[in-house]
């Protein structure tokens, strides 16, 4: 009978990798049935001084598969990224892009100018733009009586 030294980290290590698997596949298992998205891009978004950016990870989607929408103060980004027919005489033995449909909404805070946003598609990222509504000047109310 051969003696295995114990080793207590062992133990952590192996249940760290255990608990990291657990949560990447809980990611990446996100189904459309739940109302979440099989594919969220990442965004990020800038407050500039006239206007706030969106920008948004996108690579290797066609411009045509994304719908960008702005209602009141809502935006609304849509997009299937789509899988490529896979070739004859593959046979995958590991995929990791996701692929599928996604929505990304964001709310904005201060009243913007909604007839004015703008998207552009470059090298993977769309970019929308969303203008600041002009300040509002105040003016005194005149009170009847």
């Amino acid at each position: 009978m051969a003696l295995i030294r114990w080793s207590p980290f062992r133990d952590v290590v192996t249940m760290q990798g255990e608990m990291d698997r657990l949560v990447d596949d809980l990611l990446r298992s996100r189904s459309e049935g739940n109302g979440e998205c099989a594919l969220c891009p990442a965004a990020d978004v800038a407050e500039l001084e006239r206007e706030y950016q969106v920008h948004f990870e996108l690579p290797g989607m066609d411009m045509k598969d994304i719908k960008v929408r702005f209602t009141n103060d809502l935006l609304v980004v849509q997009g299937e990224k789509k899988q490529a027919a896979a070739e004859k005489g593959h046979d995958w033995r590991s995929v990791e892009r996701s692929y599928g449909t996604f929505e990304r909404s964001f709310r904005f805070p201060l009243l913007v100018q909604g007839d004015k946003v703008k998207a552009k598609y470059s090298n993977g990222v769309l970019t929308v733009t969303v203008p600041k509504a002009e300040t509002v000047t105040p003016r005194e109310i005149q009170i009847e009586g």
